[in-house]
């Protein structure tokens, strides 16, 4: 590929006014987002630096995507009068900033059809609806590579835990809430260490055997209260499931702990060995964990696992002026599974509002069973699945 002319930026942060220099846009929205806001910055510091003539010159731009096909940011193509570039804009953490720009280059995808896949600096992809291929060389890919993660093992135990206590007083209290089932399962690793991501499978697969007798055959999950379906937190019948599920998903092989890649190919090959087919839908968007997107597949009745870097989970008390907070929390990369949300307002008694947006989850911790893990601080959420099995 060409540059004569180039530019990494690792991480640029610019939200100032932008004037275009004479560039013009294929899309008279574009300029009023951050993204746009940041190129153009950028751009315009570029070619007033190098003394360019932008006479006439335009730009346009196409969403890339990322290796689960959720959208990561958008690829900027810059036409100018004697030479043709691009620019890569990424969404990180909730952050926009400037991967890439280079104002001689050849477009990285040019040749391909499909979705734009940028995963790294000059590492670019497309997606034709059933494959991954590399652009450079057109060699197809497989998106579960390890080498295509971070590789975190998570293997969080009872080891670091802090407690915490925390008593809000309100004046007004309304809850907006979604639950699986009126007890979900909640089985814990028993003696298998590091096990967080083998156990989070397991409630999964406990949840759903309610549905499908022919994943743990045998096993009856839970019972029938009236028109509610009760489900057993404990059950000798899940040991032998959570020993298999670590085994598929190379659990402390060679390191303590499970990636996200062993747990979806842990998963992916105990369901087709039971007759049934399983998928895992992303709740990333745009480089952060979407609350909207996991509440939707909450509503479809699909339970979830999630991956975190730190987590604090809360036992919720409440009376008629008080929600009392009993939590645990660890700074350290855990998995979980989800079975609802509930979305809590507060009007505190100072007149002001609290909103605390919650997954009720199986935590995989002896001490804490069960909790309300809150995401309003998405940073904490490395990866999210809701899962179905059908």
């Amino acid at each position: 590929m060409k540059k004569v002319f180039g530019l990494i930026v690792a991480v640029v942060v610019m939200i100032c006014a932008v004037s275009t220099f004479g560039f013009s846009t294929a899309n008279a929205d574009a300029l009023e987002d951050e993204c746009d806001r940041i190129f153009f910055q950028t751009l315009n510091e570029i070619v007033a630096d190098e003394g360019i003539v932008t006479t006439d010159n335009t730009v346009t731009k196409e969403v890339v995507y990322d290796l689960h096909l959720d959208p990561l940011g958008y690829i900027y193509y810059i036409y100018l009068e004697e030479s043709d570039g691009f620019a890569i804009v990424v969404n990180t953490d909730g952050i926009y900033q400037i991967n890439e720009i280079y104002l001689d280059a050849e477009d990285p995808y040019e040749g391909y059809e499909g979705q734009k896949i940028y995963i790294n600096i000059m590492f670019y992809a497309v997606f034709d609806g059933e494959n991954f291929y590399e652009t450079s060389k057109g060699i197809k890919i497989d998106p579960e590579d390890e080498i295509f993660s971070e590789n975190v093992l998570y293997a969080s135990d009872e080891y670091g835990l802090t407690q915490g206590y925390e008593k809000i007083y309100y004046t007004n209290r309304v809850e907006n809430k979604k639950a699986l089932s009126k007890n979900h399962p909640a089985y814990t690793p028993l003696n298998l260490r590091n096990g967080c991501v083998p156990t989070a499978g397991a409630n999964v697969i406990g949840f759903y055997t309610r549905f499908y007798p022919e994943l743990v055959p045998g096993f009856e999950p839970g019972y029938y209260m009236g028109s509610y379906f009760i489900y057993d937190e404990v059950a000798n019948e899940i040991i032998p499931v959570l020993a298999t599920l670590a085994d598929y998903m190379e659990t402390n092989v060679g390191d303590p702990g499970t990636t996200v890649s062993g747990f979806k190919k842990g998963m992916t090959k105990f369901c087709n060995e039971k007759g049934r087919s399983i998928s895992y839908n992303s709740c990333i968007s745009w480089g952060k964990f979407s609350f909207d997107k996991a509440k939707e597949y909450f509503d479809n009745g699909q339970p979830s696992v999630m991956f975190v870097n730190t987590f604090t989970v809360a036992k919720l008390y409440n009376d008629t002026e008080s929600e009392e907070l009993s939590t645990i929390s660890a700074n350290a990369p855990h998995a979980m599974a989800g079975f609802g949300y509930d979305e809590i307002t507060y009007t505190l008694i100072d007149g002001t509002t609290r909103k605390d947006n919650y997954i009720m989850v199986a935590t995989g911790l002896f001490s804490f069973t069960k909790g309300y893990f809150n995401v309003n601080n998405v940073a904490n959420v490395d990866d999210y699945y809701s899962i179905n099995i059908y």
